[in-house]
């Protein structure tokens, strides 16, 4: 016997989400940036190309530019001479601060996300040019190297 309304079409299945996608990496850092005191400026950086009506292609962006970029503090502290010459300086925080321009490329957590070659051409650029450059699968490791730039210690 067969039941009384038959579907015609095959029923939807609910996808599981997937967890450990580039885009998501990006939602995440750039929620943990802005939620950061530390961080002056972020900003999303897309690239691609989009079908113009009429034929051809309107490019923008810049190839292998990184996901993100940030303005961030980096902390000055203020030295304090001792009245004695004998005795050590001492340095405490100060209310001024330097900014730091921070590049951030999200790959998948999974470990399948790559750098393609203009990705990495632009990491070497960064590099040559002391602009520090993080590749990172989460938001968790990507404000502890934030941290340590805006605390001015080797990455």
């Amino acid at each position: 016997m067969l039941p009384k309304k038959c579907p015609l079409t095959k029923p939807k299945r609910k996808r599981t989400p997937k967890k450990n996608l580039e885009g998501r990496v990006v939602r995440d850092c750039l929620q943990a940036l802005h939620d950061c005191s530390d961080v002056i400026y972020v900003e999303r950086r897309n690239t691609g190309s989009l079908a113009i009506q009429g034929g051809g292609f309107i490019s923008f962006g810049s190839p292998g530019a990184a996901d993100i970029w940030c303005l961030a503090k980096v902390h000055l502290k203020e030295m304090i001479v001792p009245e004695n010459e004998d005795d050590p300086y001492e340095f405490r925080p100060s209310d001024s601060y330097l900014v730091k321009h921070i590049e951030v490329e999200c790959k998948r957590h999974d470990g399948k996300g790559r750098q393609s070659e203009t990705q990495k051409e632009f990491q070497e650029f960064c590099d040559n040019h002391h602009i520090p450059y993080i590749l990172t699968t989460s938001s968790v490791d990507m404000m502890e190297k934030i941290e340590q730039i805006c605390l001015d210690e080797p990455v």
